[in-house]
């Protein structure tokens, strides 16, 4: 408990090892990610070497004005980096284009309602799968859109939504008033994750479920939203917003490539900014579980040299490349075998030179040295002279 310190973020707080006695200096800048998500700055306070791990991580270009400005540039001895979406399939759309879609699908969805009142119709449920944390901003956005509160059906879930829905919100009181307990009052329900189908590794609807739950509640249509980057596969043009329809069961499921990871576009765009020393992935797959734990490791192995292939050109490697060559230098020169050949032309040049010798050869080099060192000679006497 000794070592538990209240972070503040954009401000250092100071920690010690207690294995090493290391000082270092910790801050934090918001993940952009779930509520409680955070970037962990450390410097070693004796060395000055900074490291930089995102956790999970929704990047943006607002991030460059925080404190990650100190450690960007190739300041970072290391980044530990997010790497869910680290292939370049996955090229989904901004995380505000999502909400955005979203609320013109829910807005549409309300407009219907208003219609069907007039028409003795019965009632449009609207459902969004969530996991326990994550997926506020939907959740947010749906909720404003229809004007309503949000349904949650178990009490564990609403604890929750309440907790993280403050952060966003930035009130309790705010998120309270918006989490009901009651299915009648609001249209607007959260199912947990997997309720409307299977999403890995393809979204498979699951409809008995979805119409078993609207006829629970006395409503005979359904949207849904299965908010996740999985389903963001494809070019930058598509942006994969896809929908699936039961026609006979007045149900639609949209597939909302909303994430709270960084696309491989915004991976890309984070380390051109940061451009660490070292790139360290932490999500690098494995495999099934059911696979053998060497196989398991082997495949985690190959990913991770994938994902370090991938994104070479943005790691800086001066100091690398420094390193490299003065462990070049320091390496002694092997010394040369005795070449018995060679040595005796050596000694023959020593020897004058025959009379059958160049004129050339035996004129020019005796007089080019006495030249030289007569020059030379007179110079430096000159000098004491003057």
């Amino acid at each position: 408990r000794e070592q538990f310190r209240a972070l503040k973020p954009n401000a250092d707080v100071d920690v010690v090892d207690p294995a090493s006695g290391e000082a270092w200096k910790v801050s934090y800048v918001d993940a952009n990610h779930c509520p409680g998500a955070a970037v962990l700055l450390f410097t070693q306070v004796e060395s000055g070497r900074r490291y930089v791990h995102t956790g999970d991580m929704r990047a943006t270009p607002a991030m460059h004005a925080t404190r990650l400005r100190d450690f960007a540039a190739g300041a970072a001895e290391v980044l530990y980096l997010d790497t869910t979406y680290a292939n370049p399939r996955y090229a989904f759309a901004p995380q505000q284009a999502s909400v955005d879609y979203v609320a013109d699908a829910v807005a549409a969805v309300r407009a219907e309602a208003e219609e069907a009142k007039d028409d003795n119709k019965n009632k449009t449920l609207v459902l969004v799968a969530t996991y326990v944390i994550g997926k506020e901003r939907v959740l947010v956005a749906a909720a404003k859109t229809l004007g309503c509160k949000i349904y949650a059906e178990q009490e564990r879930k609403r604890r929750i939504l309440r907790l993280t829905l403050a952060e966003v919100l930035g009130s309790d009181a705010a998120a309270a008033d918006l989490i009901t307990s009651d299915a009648e009052e609001s249209p607007l329900h959260v199912l947990s994750w997997n309720s409307l189908g299977e999403s890995w590794p393809y979204f498979r609807p699951d409809w008995g479920f979805i119409g078993q739950y609207l006829e629970r509640h006395g409503a005979d249509a359904g949207v849904g939203f299965v908010p996740t980057g999985w389903v963001g596969l494809g070019s930058e043009k598509t942006r994969q917003f896809r929908t699936m329809e039961n026609p006979g069961k007045n149900v639609v499921i949209h597939l909302v490539p909303y994430s709270e990871h960084s696309s491989y576009a915004e991976l890309c765009d984070f380390l051109n900014f940061m451009r660490p020393k070292r790139l360290e992935p932490t999500v690098v797959g494995g495999g099934p579980s059911s696979l053998p734990d060497e196989e398991r490791e082997r495949e985690r192995a190959k990913t991770r040299r994938r994902i370090l292939e991938l994104f070479h050109n943005y790691v800086d490697q001066t100091d690398a490349k420094r390193a490299f060559i003065s462990r070049m230098g320091r390496k002694a020169k092997p010394k040369p075998e005795p070449n018995p050949k060679a040595n005796a032309k050596a000694k023959a040049l020593e020897e004058p030179t025959s009379a059958s010798g160049s004129g050339l050869e035996s004129g020019l080099r005796p007089g080019l040295g006495l030249g030289l060192g007569l020059g030379l000679g007179l110079g430096l006497e000159s000098t004491k002279a003057a």
